[in-house]
């Protein structure tokens, strides 16, 4: 999708609020001039833009700073219900007793 800005963006734009992160990327950066009907004329700045977000502690900011075009698309797996969270709890517990020698 592309998105128009009237500054320069970064590529990478990291924001974390209550352990959620939105993540935006920005690439592909062309800049045009825009005439109004009315006002003054301005520069735009236009990218392909991609903005998601994600618990805190699944993303990685080294990672995507590093490769951004890898992440431009990219949605997050979707957050388990309650239900699934403790059906994952229990699956883990039951694999934690085997792992120490014990039965489920």
């Amino acid at each position: 999708m592309k998105k128009e800005f009237d500054s320069k963006q970064e590529v990478v734009t990291i924001t974390t609020l209550d352990g959620m992160s939105t993540v935006q990327i920005c690439t592909g950066e062309e800049v045009a001039q825009r005439r109004p009907e009315e006002g003054e004329s301005y520069t735009a700045y236009l990218y392909d833009f991609t903005e998601w977000t994600a618990a805190e502690e699944d993303v990685d900011e080294d990672a995507i700073k590093a490769n951004p075009e890898e992440y431009v698309g990219y949605t997050p797996a979707p957050e388990l219900t309650t239900d699934e969270k403790a059906e994952k709890a229990l699956a883990n517990s039951e694999y934690a007793v085997i792992l120490a020698g014990g039965e489920v």
